[in-house]
């Protein structure tokens, strides 16, 4: 067992300083609904390594409409065509919208692209959408990170929690993860 300290925070406006320079490598963030595989490949690329598990829970058709759902966003970061990052909204009218995954690939972290990739999709969802605040939850001392990268947004946290949680079976997610890339 170990523990898993969640946090939730709350942006309140959107980023109100000028937008993040684009980093030196030439980053493409686009609002796509991608096709399930390529959205599979890109999710467990990412949250692997972060053991994400959210998705293969739901099967491929319930996965399927929510990349299809209007209450979904989805901007993708590309480096010449190649999906590096994703930040996913998910909208609700009572909940404003919260930020589902957000993240790169690791071999592209370190490189300013985080930050850059979550300012743009900020400001474009708040120009689109307009919601009351967006909000997030983070585990584990990731905080100060998400934190920095909201650029002049208002944010405050709005709980913490801490629960006993087992560590997933890397197995099953591994075996769950290779039926999505094939």
């Amino acid at each position: 067992m170990r523990f898993i300290s969640t946090t939730y925070l709350a942006l309140t406006h959107s980023p109100c300083v000028g937008a993040l320079a684009e980093p030196s490598d030439a980053v493409d963030v686009t609002t796509e609904c991608p096709a399930l595989e390529e959205y599979m490949r890109l999710w467990h690329a990412i949250g692997g390594p972060l053991d994400w598990d959210g998705r293969l829970r739901a099967s491929a058709e319930e996965l399927a409409t929510i990349l299809s759902s209007s209450d979904t966003e989805i901007h993708l970061a590309r480096i010449r065509g190649e999906a590096i990052g994703l930040c996913e909204f998910s909208m609700s009218a009572s909940l404003g919208s919260e930020i589902v995954y957000f993240g790169l690939i690791p071999a592209f972290q370190g490189r300013r692209l985080e930050p850059y990739l979550l300012d743009i999709a900020l400001r474009r969802h708040w120009t689109t959408h307009h919601p009351r605040h967006v909000w997030l939850h983070t585990d584990n001392g990731m905080i100060p990170g998400r934190c920095r990268y909201t650029n002049g947004s208002a944010s405050k946290p709005l709980r913490k929690s801490i629960c006993r949680k087992r560590r997933p079976r890397r197995t099953i997610a591994r075996s769950l993860a290779r039926d999505w890339r094939s």
